[in-house]
């Protein structure tokens, strides 16, 4: 596969955020699952209150589905776009820490909306 790429000789959309960066990465399958956690003492499946199954969204990266990848962002849509998803990310990760109390103990377990049970050390990793 050949390729090329040139920027624009308008003066309007050429210049440093007019940049494009190639990107390798995995395109990765999320996928919705059911949480299902059997209840010995009632010997029955545990249900959220509207008696449904919890569900919770899962990856797995070696999943044959992932394929890899280029993508072909400019330096506009990074700056605009792609950091402020990864700074919310962080954002949300730190939230989800100072709930739990993660500074007092690193190896305590915090439950995750969905049902998922995730260490802190595991979420301070992400």
């Amino acid at each position: 596969t050949t390729w090329s790429y040139q920027t624009s000789a308008d003066p309007w959309t050429a210049g440093a955020m007019s940049d494009v960066f190639v990107v390798p990465n995995l395109n990765v399958m999320y996928r919705e699952v059911y949480v299902v956690d059997w209840v010995n003492e009632t010997c029955a499946v545990e249900q959220t209150a509207d008696g449904e199954l919890p569900v919770t969204t899962t990856i797995n990266l070696e999943d044959v589905e992932n394929q890899p990848a280029l993508a072909f962002y400019s330096r506009y849509h990074m700056q605009y776009v792609k950091l402020p998803e990864l700074e919310r990310s962080v954002g949300n990760i730190n939230n989800i820490m100072n709930d739990c109390d993660c500074t007092n103990n690193a190896e305590k377990e915090c439950m995750l909306k969905g049902g998922e049970n995730k260490g802190c050390d595991e979420l301070g990793e992400q």
